[in-house]
């Protein structure tokens, strides 16, 4: 994953004249936030669910994507490179009527981001086109009743690590407001979960350790400033 993020931050530089280097603001900041959605590869979650709609005869939406936002702050060097620092967090959540009860999955997730970008293309007061990546640092809840079959929640817990790849237009002719679009891949799976014993999540049907993919495709709608 370094060397990929490596690779692609040299390759992008090249792209950026030198000349434009010296014309530019030694440092500048940024700020913005952001709603969107995500397609997620929710596979083994997907399977337990099909189990249990047989098995309840019910009606248990399958999980491929859900809602997030998005907090971010970047350090911009001679305009064209950025270190970024944000928080992002995700929802995923489905139900069922199950009978004597709702059967209830939801799995929030709180995530530092931590990454760069490079500016790879500008037409001067009217928009930026830009390309990073980022490595995500989350902390994520699963919860539900589907071994309690009533009201009370079953909540587990796990840390885990992944990564994304973006890009991103932002609209700069409202200086020193910022309207964008951002577009990109995330990789962040998490495995493992456990509750406050110690004691592992697993599927009721299958005994199979609960997984959260949170990996695919997503997008924002962003708004902020930027000081140059």
């Amino acid at each position: 994953m370094r060397l990929f993020f490596t690779l692609l931050i040299i390759a992008i530089s090249f792209a950026v004249p030198a000349e434009a280097l010296a014309d530019s603001s030694p440092i500048g900041f940024s700020a913005k936030a952001g709603i969107g959605s995500a397609y997620y590869s929710m596979g083994e979650l997907d399977d337990q669910m099909g189990q249990l709609r047989q098995f309840y005869d019910g009606d248990l939406t399958s999980v491929d994507n859900g809602f997030q936002v998005y907090l971010e702050g970047r350090v911009w060097f001679f305009d064209k490179f950025a270190a970024i620092i944000g928080y992002e967090h995700y929802w995923m959540d489905t139900t069922m009527d199950a009978g004597d009860f709702n059967l209830i999955y939801k799995s929030p997730a709180n995530v530092l981001v931590l990454g760069g970008a490079v500016n790879i293309f500008r037409f001067p007061e009217l928009l930026d086109i830009n390309m990073g990546g980022r490595g995500s640092f989350s902390k994520t809840t699963f919860e539900t009743n589907e071994l309690t079959e009533d009201s009370r929640l079953d909540e587990y817990k796990k840390n885990s690590y992944g990564w994304d790849i973006f890009a991103e237009v932002n609209a700069s002719f409202l200086r020193p407001v910022e309207i964008g679009f951002m577009l990109g891949y995330r990789h962040l799976k998490v495995d493992g979960f456990e509750d406050k014993f110690g004691d592992p999540a697993i599927f009721s049907n299958s005994d199979e350790d609960v997984v959260m993919d949170f990996s695919g495709m997503y997008y924002y709608l962003t708004a902020g400033i930027r000081i140059w």
